[in-house]
C-alpha cells in the first residue's frame, strides 16, 4: 500500500488517481473545511477530531482535545473495515508532521502495510508519540 503523509496545503492540492482511503485529522478548536474528496466515489474519507497534545497535563480541558482510547479504536476499526482494500492511504493533519505521521506509522505497523517504519520515524522526528502509542495499543486490543 502506498502511504502519503500530508499537511493541509498539500492535501488541498493533491488529487488521488487511484482508490484511496483518506484519514483526515482535524482540530475541534480550529476545524479546517476540506470536503472536496467526498464527491469522488473511489475514495473513502474518514475524519477524526483531536489536537496535537501528548498528555492530559498538556491538554487544557475544553480547549484542546486529547486522543482517547475509544477514538483510537475507531480509527483502527474504520481502517480495518474500509481501508485495507485500497491501494493508497493518505493521512493528513494541519502541518503533517505530528499527528498524521503518528497515525500513519501505527497503521503501517499494525497492518504491515509495507512502508519502512524507520524511514517514517526518521523523516518525521516530531511525530506525536502519545498518538502513536494510543493507536498501537488500540490496534493490539482489536487485532489479536
Amino acid at each position: 500500500m502506498h502511504i502519503s503523509i500530508l499537511d493541509f496545503v498539500s492535501m488541498v492540492n493533491h488529487v488521488p488517481r487511484e482508490p484511496t482511503y483518506v484519514l483526515r485529522i482535524n482540530s475541534k478548536r480550529h476545524p479546517l473545511q476540506l470536503n472536496f474528496l467526498e464527491e469522488y466515489a473511489l475514495h473513502t474519507v474518514r475524519e477524526y477530531f483531536f489536537d496535537d497534545v501528548d498528555s492530559e497535563e498538556h491538554a487544557i480541558r475544553e480547549i484542546m482535545h486529547l486522543l482517547t482510547e475509544e477514538e483510537a479504536e475507531t480509527i483502527v476499526r474504520d481502517f480495518q473495515k474500509d481501508g485495507l482494500d485500497k491501494p493508497h492511504l493518505i493521512v493528513h493533519c494541519t502541518e503533517g508532521k505530528n499527528r498524521a505521521p503518528a497515525v500513519a506509522l501505527a497503521l503501517n505497523e499494525l497492518f504491515d502495510l509495507g512502508r519502512n517504519s524507520e524511514e517514517i520515524r526518521t523523516r518525521y522526528g516530531e511525530l506525536n508519540q502519545y498518538v502513536y502509542r494510543t493507536v498501537i495499543e488500540a490496534g493490539k486490543r482489536i487485532i489479536r
